[in-house]
């Protein structure tokens, strides 16, 4: 690989964003601390509580596979919970996670504020995680700022994933109400992101959750604030992540929120029909099985799956080859490699056409 590969990538996936066709179609890795750690022969709890560690291990996944990945903080999704109080556990082999709910009641909605990211739980430490590296490296990793827990996946954390999807039907005020305070910390987060280096290139938003929703609570619950989060950053190209099982209809309704790309959705989710669906105004970023290709398959399975995906999704323009989804703990090295050099070897343009390729 050249050494300006990860440049290279970069800019053409700048291109894929605006529906244009590169050279060639660009790739996406998105590694988290399972896997961050592992390969560095390290326990994710001490990934997690010490910042040289979590240097090390990113630098050497950085490396390994050409500078593609990036490096920058990594403390799960517990960082937005954290911020209201909410009891994080520490496992051996695991994220930081959220313990129990914190609102049980509407009374405890009203008694929460929109946390301080410079003084409320694991925030600031994310922030001077952020300065460190970025000293330690002596470079420029801008490219980590920008992202946030959506305010859908949030506010499930703070309540309890069941009990919300439950007030959404029965007590749909109080949902509403802990959606606001959500949707304003999510931007508040990102403000604090802006201070530290500039406008924000891109605004990434991860939300889970909703991909179980119906069409009529998606509209309700999650188009009209993950907008106004997206909204309040006008100048940014704007990234949604979801990996839950979207239905075609929910997923059409992504136009509502005005995205710019749809990063690493569920591999349940047909990449052909989203193409046809969506792929005219929304560049699509996936969707090889993480677990069931990538983490089982061979490495002619994860060839054919590549060039699959490739094929479907990548004529017209708008199209980088990733996973559907995190790359899991345990992923060989050299199917990740295919990965890659799927996207060189197929992705080449003008592509072939959809039906050339079985289904």
């Amino acid at each position: 690989m050249k050494q300006d590969v990860a440049s290279l990538n970069r800019g053409r996936i700048e291109l894929a964003e605006r529906i244009e066709e590169p050279d060639q179609v660009p790739v996406y890795l998105w590694f988290e601390s399972g896997f961050n750690a592992s390969f560095a022969g390290m326990r994710e709890r001490e990934y997690h509580t010490n910042r040289a560690s979590m240097l090390k291990a990113q630098v050497a996944v950085d490396r390994r596979f050409y500078k593609l990945p990036g490096v920058g903080p990594d403390f799960g999704i517990a960082t937005w919970p954290s911020a209201f109080g909410c009891k994080i556990k520490w496992p051996e082999d695991g994220p930081p996670w959220v313990e129990e709910p914190l609102v049980r009641s509407a009374e405890d909605i009203e008694r929460l504020d929109v946390p301080d990211p410079h003084k409320d739980g694991l925030m600031p430490l994310w922030l001077q995680t952020y300065e460190y590296m970025s000293k330690e490296l002596r470079s420029d990793i801008s490219y980590c700022l920008g992202g946030t827990l959506g305010p859908f996946d949030l506010a499930s954390l703070i309540r309890g994933p069941t009990q919300f999807m439950i007030d959404l039907y029965r007590n749909p005020q109080l949902a509403h109400r802990l959606l606001e305070l959500c949707t304003d910390t999510c931007v508040e987060w990102l403000r604090a992101h802006e201070r530290i280096a500039g406008k924000l290139r891109r605004v990434f938003i991860g939300d889970d959750f909703p991909g179980f929703l119906s069409p009529d609570c998606f509209t309700k619950f999650v188009v009209p604030y993950t907008r106004r989060i997206f909204e309040s950053f006008p100048i940014s190209t704007r990234w949604y992540h979801c990996d839950g099982d979207f239905r075609l209809s929910t997923l059409a309704l992504l136009k509502a929120i005005e995205i710019d790309v749809l990063c690493c959705f569920s591999p349940k989710v047909n990449i052909e029909k989203a193409k046809n669906l969506i792929g005219d105004s929304i560049c699509l970023v996936g969707n090889v099985p993480p677990r069931d290709v990538l983490l089982r398959g061979t490495r002619s399975e994860v060839g054919y799956l590549c060039e699959k995906c490739i094929m479907k999704a990548a004529p017209g323009g708008g199209y980088v080859l990733s996973s559907g989804g995190v790359i899991d703990v345990g992923t060989p090295p050299e199917n990740i490699d295919v990965m890659i050099r799927s996207s060189v070897a197929a992705g080449k343009y003008p592509v072939r056409t959809i039906s050339e390729i079985p289904s």
